[in-house]
């Protein structure tokens, strides 16, 4: 071996040389081990929990509506029961249901255990527009939104246009 600038002579070290018991670097003891372990159940405990049966949606509650029909906007909605909690992208939910011509907004959030919960702002009708049997209805923006005979909503206190071309 040859000698260094100093004069000493240069040894190899091995790679676990400075190492504790079982090759641990200095320093790793019982109180890091403890923390590594409980980082590791932490984990496996948060998949545990969003992969369990009580993340699965149940139920699906949906405001009170009066120009889309339950069934058609849960349809619309596409969450099959079982499907994660966890998996659901609520705000694409929204957006989705607000394609419908009769929802002005929507809001859809995740209350655990198992409930989806829809939150829906219809368009309001300012008028009905009658062409031969049918009536449609109209809001604020112009929008033909929804039949008057197929709602469930009240339109006998809207006026009615009749368009008799």
């Amino acid at each position: 071996m040859s000698p260094d600038v100093a004069g000493t002579r240069r040894t190899r070290r091995s790679a676990f040389e400075g190492r504790g018991r079982f090759g641990l670097a200095p320093g790793f003891g019982p109180a890091r081990a403890a923390a590594l372990l409980a980082i590791v159940a932490s984990l496996l405990a948060l998949d545990g929990l969003t992969t369990a049966p009580a993340a699965a949606i149940q139920r699906i509650d949906v405001s009170p509506l009066s120009w889309t029909t339950r069934d058609a906007l849960v349809h619309w909605l596409g969450v099959e029961p079982g499907v994660n909690a966890f998996a659901l992208a609520t705000g694409s939910l929204a957006a989705r249901l607000e394609e419908l011509p009769a929802v002005a907004s929507a809001d859809v959030s995740v209350h655990l255990p198992g409930t989806l919960d829809v939150r829906v702002t219809e368009r309001q009708p300012i008028l009905g527009w009658r062409v031969g049997d049918v009536t449609f209805l109209v809001d604020r923006d112009g929008m033909l939104f929804a039949l008057a005979g197929g709602a469930a909503g009240d339109t006998a206190a809207i006026p009615i246009v009749v368009d008799s071309r």
